[in-house]
């Protein structure tokens, strides 16, 4: 049988953190474990708290600082292009993606 991790650490709370998004199926299990999650969203206005002069970026920032330096347009769906972060490093990634899996390399 597997230890709660709150127990096994002697913590009074657990908590999840992701730069995205949790499924149905992950805020169902949360909530019963008892497990808070912080997305995205409250990931990055945890960081603006934290750094206060910081401005919240949006994705049409990010889609606008890529296209600067690169093609930010899919070759195969016609979507913007965004920067990503992968195993092995930078990346361009379709906006699209779970639709369109195209990639570019950076560099």
């Amino acid at each position: 049988m597997r230890q709660n991790p709150k127990s096994y650490y002697e913590a009074n709370e657990a908590w999840v953190v992701s730069n995205s998004y949790f499924t149905i199926a992950a805020s169902e299990l949360a909530r019963k474990s008892k497990v808070k999650l912080v997305d995205r969203d409250q990931l990055i206005d945890f960081i603006l708290v934290l750094n206060p002069n910081s401005e919240k970026p949006s994705p049409s920032k990010i889609i606008h600082s890529v296209s600067a330096s690169h093609d930010s347009t899919c070759s195969r769906c016609g979507s913007p292009m965004v920067l990503r972060i992968g195993k092995r490093g930078n990346f361009l990634g379709c906006s699209s993606f779970l639709k369109c899996h195209n990639t570019k390399s950076v560099g």
